[in-house]
């Protein structure tokens, strides 16, 4: 745990708490005129200043994990089933929000399943091109005893419609 300590990116972390801090400056800045309504400012800043301790408590705590645990593919697949369960369960109960239906609502917080999807896609691709070295490559690939397309004609045919699919929405 201290070798992790001793080899962490301190420039980086310096650097956000740099610019947190200036958040809370603007903030401050903003809200100085305001007494009256839902919020105060003290109020505000109390919030920010909470987000941010939160922030960086998930932030050392996440310098600390092994992803080692990562390559397994079994691990992979429960990540992204359980991401398109819940992005399914947004598509049919989710909460509207200024006319869309992207939130799910717990009571005291909001959660956006699409934003984590993101990452969670993002995070198994990179574990798929870990475990699989020769998927861009033009090799047979097997997953579950089935063939699967070549994924460099897939991914280039996905790149040529990308402004098809992206403007549909």
């Amino acid at each position: 745990m201290l070798s992790r300590l001793k080899n962490h990116d301190w420039l980086i972390t310096i650097i956000v708490l740099i610019l947190l801090g200036l958040s809370l400056i603007v903030i401050y800045s903003a809200t100085i005129n305001i007494q009256t309504g839902s919020e105060s400012q003290s109020l505000l800043l109390t919030k920010q200043l909470i987000f941010i301790v939160a922030g960086m408590a998930v932030y050392f705590g996440i310098s600390f994990i092994e992803f080692s645990w990562f390559k397994n593919p079994a691990v992979l697949k429960i990540l992204y089933a359980v991401t398109i369960g819940l992005l399914l369960f947004v598509k049919i109960a989710g909460t509207p929000f200024q006319g869309a239906k992207r939130w799910i609502d717990f009571g005291f917080f909001s959660f956006q399943p699409s934003e984590y999807a993101k990452i969670v896609l993002i995070l198994v691709t990179a574990g798929i091109f870990t475990i699989s070295s020769n998927l861009l490559e033009g090799t047979e690939i097997r997953f579950n005893s089935k063939k699967l397309p070549r994924l460099k004609h897939w991914y280039q045919r996905l790149v040529s419609r990308a402004d098809e699919l992206l403007t549909e929405y």
